[in-house]
């Protein structure tokens, strides 16, 4: 089992009609999250150090709409807030002020882990063998396992230097995917809650929910190309305290993730 990947295995399945197979796929995940408390990149034991793009609470959703099982969404609560305190914890969540001087919280990938991936150990390794410190091999070796956690591996869209892929930087990419994943988690969250009747719940999430909406859009809509754009972080770790947006620091390149805003309708939400 592969997190996000599970998320269009699910869809397919009730597409036909495979409700029982969909729901064990659910379950699974759920166990994951009461296990390790957050769903790994996969189930095994060596994918325990990061996740995946979080799409449980879509999977649930997607999976009481077509069946109307509410013993699921009482099930899978639990785990879906432990999952999203994974996600905004300090390991995640970056501060950024705007122009406007209001503060915004966003959230990251950081795998933790700074060794050769077990499943890819010889390639890591030949990879970190151009660099001269252990220092230097364990901070590629910790971007190369977040690039993993991102479910884009490999991609420019986290290099410095497009051609270099020992330039990887991803803990210090803001991503407009990530941020549009955990804004929908938050509203699905809102809607579990109003189900099963947990008000003060509901009424938390869809807070936070608005308040990431405004912060994707203050920080990562960018109204000259009309989309939205992963926004970089200073490399440079001299940072004190919130990080102050700068227009510069929007990586202006063209990638899918700038558009699931879009696919997501999170546009209009809040």
């Amino acid at each position: 089992v592969y997190y996000w990947d599970s998320y269009w295995v699910v869809r397919g399945l009730l597409v036909s009609k495979m409700y029982d197979t969909a729901k064990d796929i659910v379950l699974n995940l759920v166990y994951l999250v009461e296990e390790y408390g957050f769903v790994l990149n996969g189930a095994r034991s060596y994918y325990t150090n990061r996740s995946q793009p979080p799409l449980l609470s879509s999977m649930v959703l997607e999976l009481y709409t077509a069946t109307g099982d509410l013993g699921l969404v009482r099930r899978a609560f639990p785990s879906l807030l432990k999952e999203h305190s994974f996600w905004v914890s300090e390991l995640h969540n970056v501060e950024i002020m705007d122009n406007h001087g209001r503060l915004h919280n966003l959230s990251r990938y950081q795998a933790m882990w700074n060794k050769p991936r077990p499943e890819s150990a010889t390639i890591d390794e030949e990879l970190a063998s151009k660099l001269n410190s252990t220092a230097a091999k364990e901070k590629l070796y910790h971007q190369i396992a977040s690039a993993a956690e991102s479910g884009w591996d490999f991609s420019s869209r986290w290099m410095s230097n497009s051609t270099d892929m020992t330039t990887l930087v991803t803990t210090f990419v803001i991503p407009v995917d990530l941020n549009t994943f955990i804004c929908k988690m938050e509203r699905d969250i809102a809607v579990f809650a109003e189900l099963i009747g947990e008000k003060a719940t509901a009424e938390l999430f869809s807070q936070a929910s608005k308040a990431r909406h405004t912060a994707i859009e203050s920080l990562l809509w960018n109204s000259e190309m009309e989309q939205w754009l992963d926004y970089w972080l200073p490399t440079d770790g001299n940072c004190q305290g919130p990080y102050k947006w700068e227009s510069k620091s929007q990586n202006h390149n063209i990638f899918a993730s700038n558009f699931v805003p879009l696919w997501l309708n999170a546009h209009n939400s809040g």
